[in-house]
């Protein structure tokens, strides 16, 4: 319970009309969940306009209504309303007063980019925990809450979710938490209200246009983040490769540090590095000296995720020896080339990647350790970005080699015409086997697939549904790969993958 003025001291109010110094039990923006005594707040989605069911949150029993509509209309003859600029800005802040502003006591650290975020998110999470802190994850694959994990809804959750949960994280004593933020999610208020100890930028490559509409709103949404950050002890991490580092480096008010592939090019770079089937082994010039880590997880993009990691222990002074513990102790990052072992005489990994950048830069991770052909499966959502379609056909036939297009949550859209787009960015469409049945898709890849070669199956990763229509079905690559090798090798007693020979690759090439 919250009274309803104390929640409105950082909101910019425009008018207000009734009695505010009422009891607030809860705070709503889905007028399904409101019960009496919530407070409703009218937020325009991309589809749904909540001012359109203030009646109905009304009915439902809501004590007082915080939306953008003039305080003269009718729908407010004798209740509590409040008119804001801008509903999201004012739930986040009336959010985080209501659970009394749980991140000013937590250490938080966000992280921003097209590709990279789970992983890094992951990785940081190690190193923290190496170093003695109880920390809490948000992000893509999960929300955990004192050592629970809750299946994550959206990369970042609403603000009245959010703060909720950091007020769980905190009353179980959480030190630091480390979380994904969206483009959505910035764009949106979803973070407003925080202050950041640390944000850090991976990359940025084309994705989400259907929302941003163009690459430079894509950015503009990245920056805001930046603005976030504490202006007395908050630190800045940018990939120094990306294009777009010296855009989002415009927008901090504090010094900013930088990692990069290239040697003697920002703080944090490699010197050797070896790449194979069981990981990364990696010398990394830092302000702290030479670091050597070591790490399962596989391929050359996840050298930038570790070096990302290992600039946040740096800048968080966690000891050197705690950020060599903490990356090698993480041994997998959910659906990031995870791999599907069943005694197999060839590799099969599942992946995430599902934007024409992520796609080269794993199917090139995986290329450099096979020896064999590498067979991709992959596909685009519906109801997304159609202007990515024919660029990752055109990555697959280009990159792969075998490559087999199929359904990836296809939504409200005909499957087929999500395929034809995707075809369109194909020379020689003979050449790209089509399944618009996921699982065909894969069964295919899996039986044509010979000794030492590698089906990398890209697009769903830690994702346990398929969304067709508006039905979410269950539905995991992860079992629908390991059930049909199950069956397939189940009286073979072979082998999976094929152990190359490391990789040199000092003098990494900026991506």
């Amino acid at each position: 319970m919250a009274l309803l003025r104390e929640l409105l001291h950082e909101v910019s109010i425009i008018q207000k009309k009734g009695n505010i110094d009422i009891q607030i039990k809860s705070i709503q923006y889905d007028s399904r969940k409101v019960s009496p005594g919530d407070l409703f707040v009218a937020i325009k989605g991309g589809e749904l306009d909540g001012h359109d069911y203030i009646d109905a949150a009304i009915r439902q029993g809501a004590s007082a209504v915080v939306g953008e509509l003039s305080t003269s209309d009718e729908k407010f003859p004798y209740m509590p309303y409040i008119q804001v600029g801008n509903s999201r800005a004012a739930m986040a802040h009336m959010a985080s007063a209501f659970y009394g502003h749980p991140s000013r006591s937590m250490m938080m650290i966000g992280i921003t980019g097209t590709n990279g975020k789970t992983s890094t998110v992951y990785l940081i999470d190690s190193i923290l925990q190496a170093s003695g802190l109880k920390t809490g994850i948000l992000g893509t694959v999960v929300y955990r809450v004192a050592g629970e994990a809750h299946i994550a809804n959206l990369t970042t959750p609403e603000s009245s979710v959010l703060y909720q949960l950091l007020h769980s994280m905190l009353q179980h004593k959480t030190e630091a938490v480390v979380m994904e933020i969206s483009s959505h999610a910035l764009e949106q208020y979803r973070v407003e209200g925080l202050a950041f100890r640390l944000a850090l930028f991976t990359n940025l490559s084309q994705d989400h246009l259907d929302y941003h509409r163009s690459m430079d709103q894509y950015a503009t949404a990245k920056q805001r983040l930046f603005r976030q950050v504490d202006p007395v002890v908050g630190e800045n991490i940018i990939n120094g490769d990306d294009p777009m580092s010296p855009v989002m480096a415009q927008q901090n008010r504090r010094p900013v540090f930088t990692f990069s592939a290239a040697p003697g090019k920002a703080d944090v770079f490699p010197g050797h590095v070896e790449f194979s089937f069981k990981g990364i082994s990696a010398n990394l010039h830092t302000p702290m000296g030479r670091l050597t880590v070591r790490s399962p997880l596989l391929g050359r993009h996840n050298l930038y995720n570790i070096m990302a990691a290992v600039s946040a222990g740096i800048c968080l002074d966690v000891p050197a020896a705690m950020i060599e513990k903490g990356i090698k102790n993480l041994a997998e990052v959910p659906g990031r080339l995870e791999p599907v072992d069943e005694g197999q005489p060839f590799s099969v990994l599942v992946d995430y990647a599902h934007t024409p950048d992520a796609m080269e830069k794993v199917i090139h991770a995986v290329r450099e350790l096979v020896t064999g052909s590498l067979i991709v499966v992959f596909g685009c959502g519906g109801d997304r970005d159609r202007i990515k379609r024919p660029l990752m056909g055109s990555v697959a036939e280009r990159e792969a080699d075998r490559a087999i297009l199929t359904s990836d949550n296809p939504r409200t859209e005909d499957p087929m015409q999500i395929i034809d787009d995707t075809l369109e960015g194909v020379k020689n469409k003979d050449s790209m086997e089509v399944f618009v049945d996921r699982t065909e898709a894969i069964h295919r890849a899996l039986d044509v697939a010979a000794e030492s070669d590698c089906v990398l199956i890209l697009g769903k990763g830690h994702e346990t549904y398929q969304v067709i229509g508006t039905q979410k079905i269950s539905y995991d690559d992860r079992e629908i790969a390991r059930n049909f090798l199950r069956d397939k090798f189940k009286n073979k007693d072979s082998t999976s993958g094929s152990e190359n020979e490391p990789i040199d690759a000092a003098g990494y090439p900026a991506n």
